[in-house]
């Protein structure tokens, strides 16, 4: 638990975060909008979670981000909105390691009710596209590929902090990437999708070997795997992957998913087991029509 899942507020307060009445608040927890605990002389106080799952669930506008302990939106214009959050406006960011500008952009997209699939699939992935055209600039095109790339996971470490935590009885889901893949970012990225979902995700990250997911599987009992595939491997390589790791979670009765721009490399098919997913909207679909149609979050 991070020490913002602790924070309340009064009415009076989000009504001030939000740039509504007071009365209005009062209203909207009172039709069951939002949730409040109560003090021991009786008044209301709202969970900063449960804030924050009013906020995006209404669209409502933060006009005081520094009361919900976000500063980085504090560098943005008062009406930022999803819309102001583009692939090029990102990308010029990027380039000129205006950070904190980034991680507010991205931030304020969240709350105005963009879901983490399609920031990904959208601005995000079109900034880091035409950072990776970069490239052929020699030492500088890279050097800011790598610091977009570090950028992006300081925006989705932060974006994390905004998804409420998974209810008690939320389904899990287990994933990472296999040894010799070494990239961060789509783990991160699939993590953060399924969380925004309602999932209970424990991510292991880049680098694990087969039989440690098997472990953790057989600790966590997951609904669903998912796989980031990014490295480059041989065909042997892939038939030992299916082999000692996706068919025996699938035989343990767990959705396996597979995705990453090198999942198809070379026409290589995945057994009809597994299922690949081209897209983080794609997982998102996925994941969701294994909660039943709808996010434990409500999304």
């Amino acid at each position: 638990m991070h020490a913002l899942e602790t924070k309340t507020f009064s009415p009076k307060e989000l009504a001030q975060v939000v740039g509504v009445s007071e009365s209005s608040i009062k209203r909207w927890v009172d039709a069951g909008h939002i949730e409040v605990t109560r003090t021991a002389g009786g008044h209301r106080r709202i969970l900063w979670t449960d804030a924050l799952r009013f906020i995006r669930a209404q669209d409502m506008h933060v006009l005081h981000p520094e009361m919900l302990g976000l500063p980085d939106l504090e560098f943005l214009p008062s009406k930022a909105r999803r819309g102001d959050l583009t692939g090029e406006v990102l990308f010029e960011l990027f380039k000129t390691n205006e950070a904190a500008k980034a991680r507010g952009l991205i931030a304020a997209a969240f709350l105005d009710g963009g879901d983490m699939a399609g920031l990904w699939d959208g601005p995000i992935a079109e900034a880091l596209r035409l950072v990776g055209e970069l490239w052929q600039e020699g030492e500088e095109g890279i050097f800011l590929e790598h610091r977009a790339t570090a950028l992006c996971i300081e925006a989705l470490n932060q974006v994390r902090l905004l998804i409420p935590p998974p209810r008690e009885e939320a389904t899990r889901a287990l994933g990472g990437a296999a040894s010799g893949d070494p990239y961060l970012l789509p783990n991160l990225t699939a993590a953060a999708v399924l969380a925004d979902l309602g999932y209970a995700d424990v991510n292991l990250g880049p680098e694990t070997p087969p039989e440690v997911f098997l472990h953790a599987a057989d600790e966590v009992q997951p609904a669903l795997f998912w796989l980031a595939h990014t490295a480059s491997r041989t065909k042997a390589e892939r038939e030992a992957l299916v082999r000692n790791l996706l068919l025996p979670l699938h035989e343990r009765g767990i959705d396996v998913v597979v995705g990453g721009h090198t999942a198809e490399a070379n026409g290589w098919t995945w057994p009809d087991e597994i299922r690949l997913c081209r897209s983080m909207t794609e997982l998102a679909a996925f994941a969701k029509e294994r909660l039943g149609g709808s996010g434990l979050n409500g999304n």
